[in-house]
Protein backbone atom coordinates (compact mmCIF):
# COMPACT_ATOMS: atom_id res chain seq x y z
CA UNK A 1 0.00 0.00 0.00
CA UNK A 2 1.61 3.29 -1.06
CA UNK A 3 1.84 5.76 2.00
CA UNK A 4 2.86 9.22 2.57
CA UNK A 5 6.13 8.82 2.74
CA UNK A 6 5.99 7.37 -1.38
CA UNK A 7 4.13 10.80 -2.15
CA UNK A 8 6.46 12.97 -0.51
CA UNK A 9 9.20 10.23 -2.42
CA UNK A 10 6.78 11.38 -5.73
CA UNK A 11 6.63 15.32 -4.97
CA UNK A 12 10.34 15.35 -4.31
CA UNK A 13 11.50 13.66 -7.47
CA UNK A 14 9.29 15.46 -9.54
CA UNK A 15 11.31 18.71 -7.96
CA UNK A 16 14.09 17.17 -8.71
CA UNK A 17 15.83 17.00 -5.48
CA UNK A 18 17.72 15.34 -3.68
CA UNK A 19 16.64 13.96 -0.15
CA UNK A 20 19.21 16.29 1.54
CA UNK A 21 18.01 19.54 -0.53
CA UNK A 22 14.33 18.50 -0.41
CA UNK A 23 15.20 18.21 3.84
CA UNK A 24 16.74 21.19 4.04
CA UNK A 25 14.15 23.54 2.34
CA UNK A 26 11.73 22.34 5.34
CA UNK A 27 14.68 22.44 8.55
CA UNK A 28 14.87 18.72 8.58
CA UNK A 29 18.21 16.45 8.08
CA UNK A 30 18.51 13.80 5.51
CA UNK A 31 18.63 11.19 7.63
CA UNK A 32 15.15 12.34 9.74
CA UNK A 33 13.62 13.13 6.06
CA UNK A 34 14.68 9.40 4.66
CA UNK A 35 13.11 7.99 7.40
CA UNK A 36 9.61 9.71 6.44
CA UNK A 37 10.06 8.49 3.06
CA UNK A 38 10.58 5.14 4.11
CA UNK A 39 7.76 5.10 6.49
CA UNK A 40 9.70 4.64 9.87
CA UNK A 41 9.07 8.05 10.72
CA UNK A 42 5.55 10.35 10.50
CA UNK A 43 5.77 13.60 9.14
CA UNK A 44 4.67 16.24 11.57
CA UNK A 45 1.61 18.39 11.33
CA UNK A 46 3.47 21.38 10.95
CA UNK A 47 5.86 19.63 8.06
CA UNK A 48 2.81 18.16 6.09
CA UNK A 49 1.39 21.79 6.28
CA UNK A 50 4.42 23.40 4.89
CA UNK A 51 4.76 20.96 1.90
CA UNK A 52 1.30 21.67 1.09
CA UNK A 53 1.70 24.90 1.09
CA UNK A 54 4.87 24.93 -0.66
CA UNK A 55 4.10 23.02 -3.36
CA UNK A 56 0.12 23.93 -3.67
CA UNK A 57 -0.29 20.10 -3.01
CA UNK A 58 -3.79 18.56 -1.48
CA UNK A 59 -3.12 17.81 2.18
CA UNK A 60 -5.76 14.90 2.09
CA UNK A 61 -4.01 13.79 -0.91
CA UNK A 62 -0.66 13.46 0.40
CA UNK A 63 -1.61 12.07 4.06
CA UNK A 64 -4.71 9.71 3.09
CA UNK A 65 -4.25 9.26 -0.87
CA UNK A 66 -7.24 10.96 -1.06
CA UNK A 67 -9.32 12.98 -3.54
CA UNK A 68 -7.03 14.73 -6.24
CA UNK A 69 -2.84 15.54 -5.97
CA UNK A 70 -3.87 19.35 -6.68
CA UNK A 71 -6.13 21.43 -4.80
CA UNK A 72 -9.02 22.47 -7.06
CA UNK A 73 -8.03 26.16 -7.42
CA UNK A 74 -9.28 28.10 -10.16
CA UNK A 75 -7.31 31.58 -9.64
CA UNK A 76 -9.00 33.51 -12.58
CA UNK A 77 -11.69 33.63 -10.03
CA UNK A 78 -12.55 35.28 -7.21
CA UNK A 79 -14.14 31.62 -5.52
CA UNK A 80 -11.04 30.10 -6.59
CA UNK A 81 -8.81 32.88 -4.79
CA UNK A 82 -10.44 32.36 -1.61
CA UNK A 83 -10.22 28.72 -2.05
CA UNK A 84 -6.51 29.13 -2.30
CA UNK A 85 -6.70 31.44 0.49
CA UNK A 86 -8.53 29.31 2.65
CA UNK A 87 -5.92 26.67 2.28
CA UNK A 88 -2.93 28.62 2.96
CA UNK A 89 -4.74 30.07 5.69
CA UNK A 90 -5.10 26.45 7.75
CA UNK A 91 -1.05 26.86 7.84
CA UNK A 92 -0.56 30.53 8.74
CA UNK A 93 -2.88 29.73 11.73
CA UNK A 94 -1.41 26.40 12.81
CA UNK A 95 2.13 28.41 12.53
CA UNK A 96 0.74 30.90 14.81
CA UNK A 97 -0.72 28.55 17.28
CA UNK A 98 2.72 26.55 17.50
CA UNK A 99 4.95 30.42 17.95
CA UNK A 100 5.73 31.65 21.45
CA UNK A 101 7.86 34.98 22.87
CA UNK A 102 9.66 36.13 20.52
CA UNK A 103 9.31 34.06 17.22
CA UNK A 104 5.15 34.69 17.79
CA UNK A 105 5.33 38.58 17.56
CA UNK A 106 7.42 38.85 14.89
CA UNK A 107 5.10 36.67 12.84
CA UNK A 108 2.16 38.71 13.82
CA UNK A 109 4.25 41.85 13.39
CA UNK A 110 5.34 40.26 9.99
CA UNK A 111 1.58 39.73 9.03
CA UNK A 112 0.83 43.05 10.53
CA UNK A 113 2.63 44.55 8.08
CA UNK A 114 1.61 42.84 4.95
CA UNK A 115 -1.75 43.55 6.35
CA UNK A 116 -0.97 47.07 6.53
CA UNK A 117 0.63 47.31 2.63
CA UNK A 118 -2.71 45.46 0.99
CA UNK A 119 -5.28 47.88 3.14
CA UNK A 120 -3.10 51.06 1.52
CA UNK A 121 -4.22 49.95 -1.78
CA UNK A 122 -8.00 50.76 -0.87
CA UNK A 123 -6.88 54.75 -0.99
CA UNK A 124 -5.85 54.46 -4.77
CA UNK A 125 -7.82 54.23 -8.23
CA UNK A 126 -8.74 51.25 -10.04
CA UNK A 127 -5.97 51.10 -12.46
CA UNK A 128 -2.81 52.40 -9.83
CA UNK A 129 -4.30 49.89 -7.31
CA UNK A 130 -4.22 47.13 -9.23
CA UNK A 131 -1.02 47.69 -10.24
CA UNK A 132 0.19 48.68 -6.58
CA UNK A 133 -1.15 45.15 -5.52
CA UNK A 134 0.55 43.42 -8.24
CA UNK A 135 3.77 44.58 -7.25
CA UNK A 136 3.44 43.77 -3.48
CA UNK A 137 2.55 40.30 -4.71
CA UNK A 138 5.74 39.93 -6.79
CA UNK A 139 7.99 41.27 -4.27
CA UNK A 140 6.76 38.66 -1.48
CA UNK A 141 6.81 35.92 -4.17
CA UNK A 142 10.35 36.70 -5.06
CA UNK A 143 11.72 37.38 -1.22
CA UNK A 144 10.15 33.71 -1.06
CA UNK A 145 12.19 32.31 -4.24
CA UNK A 146 15.08 34.00 -3.23
CA UNK A 147 15.15 32.09 0.44
CA UNK A 148 13.88 28.85 -1.18
CA UNK A 149 16.79 28.66 -4.09
CA UNK A 150 19.28 29.53 -0.85
CA UNK A 151 18.47 26.80 1.18
CA UNK A 152 18.99 24.69 -2.08
CA UNK A 153 22.17 26.20 -2.87
CA UNK A 154 23.32 25.77 0.21
CA UNK A 155 22.47 21.82 0.51
CA UNK A 156 25.33 21.69 -2.43
CA UNK A 157 27.92 22.45 -0.26
CA UNK A 158 27.89 19.03 0.97
CA UNK A 159 28.73 17.73 -2.58
CA UNK A 160 31.99 18.12 -4.97
CA UNK A 161 31.78 21.84 -5.88
CA UNK A 162 29.27 23.28 -8.53
CA UNK A 163 30.68 26.42 -9.84
CA UNK A 164 28.03 27.11 -12.28
CA UNK A 165 25.54 26.53 -9.76
CA UNK A 166 26.73 29.12 -7.60
CA UNK A 167 26.89 31.12 -10.59
CA UNK A 168 23.76 30.64 -11.36
CA UNK A 169 22.33 31.25 -8.10
CA UNK A 170 24.25 34.63 -7.39
CA UNK A 171 23.01 35.90 -10.55
CA UNK A 172 19.44 35.01 -9.86
CA UNK A 173 19.70 36.66 -6.19
CA UNK A 174 21.34 39.39 -8.09
CA UNK A 175 18.50 39.70 -10.11
CA UNK A 176 15.59 39.06 -7.10
CA UNK A 177 17.26 41.73 -4.91
CA UNK A 178 16.72 44.16 -8.07
CA UNK A 179 13.19 43.05 -8.63
CA UNK A 180 12.72 43.73 -5.11
CA UNK A 181 13.80 47.35 -4.83
CA UNK A 182 12.24 48.07 -8.38
CA UNK A 183 8.75 46.85 -7.25
CA UNK A 184 9.02 48.41 -3.98
CA UNK A 185 9.72 51.73 -5.34
CA UNK A 186 6.94 51.57 -7.90
CA UNK A 187 4.90 50.12 -4.82
CA UNK A 188 5.84 53.52 -2.85
CA UNK A 189 5.36 55.86 -5.42
CA UNK A 190 1.74 54.25 -6.88
CA UNK A 191 0.70 55.03 -2.98
CA UNK A 192 2.20 58.46 -2.54
CA UNK A 193 0.62 59.60 -5.93
CA UNK A 194 -2.77 58.62 -4.73
CA UNK A 195 -2.36 61.12 -1.84
CA UNK A 196 -0.87 63.43 -4.23
CA UNK A 197 2.72 63.70 -3.58
CA UNK A 198 5.23 62.84 -6.63
CA UNK A 199 8.75 61.52 -5.79
CA UNK A 200 9.97 62.88 -9.14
Amino acid sequence: MVGIGQRLKEVRKEQNLTQAEFANLFGLSQSHFSNIENGRENPSETLILFICDKFNINKSWLVEGAGERWPNVDVTTDDGNRSRYAFFRQGVDYLLRQATESDLQYMVDAFDGLHGCISHSQHLLDEDKTTYLKCISVLFETLDTLIGNAVVIQSLQTRKPDYKAYLRFRNEMDAGMQSITDHLKEALALFLKGHDFDLK
